[in-house]
């Protein structure tokens, strides 16, 4: 029989002290205007997503962005307020929740969108969604040329409102070439949405970690 360690042999610290310092690092490149949503999906990548979240208030996020509706609910019930993006397609039995909790959805292609709005059907609050557009990745989203017809869709339902058109660089850290290739296909779609939502305010995701390390645009 083999006995068991009682102390593990490798663990993490976290400086609670160097988050913030990294957080204010990356507000000297964006700017003071750019809103910063930390992506704390996955425990906030091995972190501990309530020690991260609220190293994170303390620097004034925007919000925050996970993959999955448990994230959302475990940074809400830690009395978060701000913004809270669910990056992952939602299963339609978490819809009504999401809306209630003032959740943000992201939504990926027409088909999306039609069991979306099918399933914020009586339900007494509207859903806060999130255009996802496809300019690489190829693991969801819409592509540029049908952020128009997409956005018109939505536009046509009382139940859901568009807050934000975002999208995720497939190679901001490898190849200049096709990263510039991305950016001028969410340019398009930012043009295209920009045209259909008029004077509605309307906020553009981009970059993550090494895309706005390389270009503050």
């Amino acid at each position: 029989m083999m006995a068991q360690l009682a102390t593990p042999l490798s663990w993490i610290e976290i400086s609670h002290t160097a988050l913030i310092h990294n957080l204010h690092e990356i507000r000297k490149v964006v700017g003071s205007t750019v809103q910063i949503f930390p992506c704390v999906k996955a425990n906030a990548y091995g972190h501990g997503i309530a020690l991260v979240a609220q190293a994170m208030i303390e620097s004034g996020v925007a919000g925050f962005s996970v993959a999955e509706f448990e994230e959302a609910c475990c940074l809400r019930n830690q009395g978060i307020s701000q913004p809270i993006q669910i990056m992952s397609p939602l299963p339609d039995a978490h819809i009504h929740a999401a809306a209630n909790a003032d959740l943000w959805v992201w939504v990926h292609d027409l088909p999306d969108a039609q069991r979306v709005i099918q399933g914020i059907k009586g339900c007494a609050k509207s859903l806060n969604v999130v255009v996802k557009v496809d300019t690489g990745m190829g693991r969801f989203g819409v592509a540029p040329a049908e952020v128009e017809e997409l956005l018109h869709f939505l536009q046509k339902s009382p139940s859901v409102q568009v807050v934000s058109v975002a999208t995720h660089f497939a190679t901001a850290d490898l190849d200049d070439a096709l990263f510039a290739l991305q950016r001028d296909d969410f340019a398009q779609g930012k043009r295209l949405a920009t045209q259909v939502m008029g004077r509605t305010p309307l906020r553009f995701q981009s970059a993550n970690s090494a895309a706005l390390l390389r270009s503050a645009q």
